[in-house]
């Protein structure tokens, strides 16, 4: 009930609020691999990463990109840079527990790639913003 009157559709046309949403609905996914780790379905690692990576670390990655944007005084959109970062920080959560649901051990350097590709943009895109002036 409370989900649906966040509207969260309304925000699809703008990623910087979106990945909000994205990383909520990680939180979700979460709670189901813990179940599915409860349960035997999971090892514990995997279960918790939808919900640590894609949850917990989404929300920083959102909130540090908006904040950055509006600290800096810069337009409060999302670039494709950004919106990669948060591709890859996603794909990272799903890629873990992937690994131990196909026995796929190359998944797992996959999510770890990905994580650090993900907030390696957010260095590459971010750094300059923070460590320079801030735009009139």
């Amino acid at each position: 009930w409370r989900l649906s009157r966040w509207r969260g559709l309304a925000t699809a046309a703008e990623p910087l609020l979106l990945v909000l949403h994205v990383a909520f609905g990680f939180v979700v996914l979460g709670f189901l691999g813990l179940a599915a780790g409860a349960v035997g379905w999971l090892p514990p690692a995997g279960a918790m990463h939808p919900m640590l990576v894609g949850g917990i670390a989404g929300m920083m990655l959102a909130v540090m990109t908006r904040a950055t944007r509006g600290h800096t005084r810069r337009a409060l959109t999302a670039s494709p840079m950004t919106v990669a970062a948060y591709a890859c920080l996603f794909a990272a959560a799903l890629a873990r527990p992937a690994a131990d649901i196909f026995g796929a051990p190359a998944l797992l350097d996959l999510a770890g790639g990905l994580w650090i590709a993900a907030f390696g943009l957010f260095l590459i895109e971010y750094g300059p913003m923070l460590l320079g002036a801030r735009q009139s």
